[in-house]
């Protein structure tokens, strides 16, 4: 199956000191949605800036991210959105590595040389006749200035779901890495869906909450309404 890019270019020719590349993916049934843009956002801003747009579509993030730019007068420059079809093997293989490798290494690629990078997966497909199979991701990855080492918060469930026997599989967890290449679980399950494989699950909510959420109780009140 051929694969088309829609690529979106809206350059900002301000100048910006001290600036940082920001990076916000979401991924959705279909496709990858990213927006990249250097600039200085203040303390606090980016966690102001999604909930700014927390209620746009996947595929209007960019225009909606860019608004918030222009309407608070913040400097950015090189804003790039983009648009990828996303397989569902993609999907399944990306929240594997973000629920159980062990190091940061393996997603370095996800990251690149971004400074501040905010990750949403919110995926389901059909699977066979009777299964759907999907995954959940709310991740934030900060580098520490100077060092180029980056903070990992996640949080995520894959799951696999029959619909004719009801069963479910999959795993959760709460991860983070303190600043080292190794990655421990804050919380974690087997088997058991916290997040339900159909419904509402709020996965901005939990990346707004990311840092001071330890707990799988914490996790469910704020995504399952």
């Amino acid at each position: 199956m051929n694969k088309e890019t829609s690529n979106k270019h809206i350059t900002c020719t301000q100048d910006i000191n001290r600036s940082l590349s920001y990076k916000f993916v979401f991924m959705d049934d279909d496709n990858t949605y990213s927006v990249s843009f250097d600039g200085q956002l203040p303390e606090g801003g980016t966690k102001k800036l999604l909930e700014a747009v927390k209620n746009c579509l996947y595929e209007n993030m960019a225009d909606g991210i860019q608004l918030y730019l222009k309407q608070h007068n913040l400097e950015y420059s090189d804003f790039i959105a983009r648009r990828q079809p996303l397989e569902h093997h993609e999907a399944m293989k990306f929240a594997e590595l973000f629920l159980h490798t062990d190091t940061c290494d393996s997603l370095g690629i996800y990251i690149g040389n971004t400074d501040v990078c905010y990750i949403i997966t919110d995926h389901q497909q059909p699977v066979g006749k009777n299964n759907c199979e999907g995954c959940y991701i709310a991740a934030k990855i900060v580098s520490a200035l100077h060092k180029r080492q980056y903070q990992y918060n996640i949080i995520g469930q894959n799951f696999i779901y029959d619909w004719t026997s009801g069963d479910e599989h999959g795993s959760f967890a709460i991860r983070t890495n303190k600043n080292s290449r190794y990655f421990y679980n804050l919380d974690e399950s087997e088997n058991r869906l916290i997040f339900p494989a159909f419904g509402c699950v709020d996965i901005t909510g939990l990346l707004l909450d990311i840092d001071s959420i330890q707990t799988i109780e914490r996790a469910e009140k704020i995504a399952v309404r």
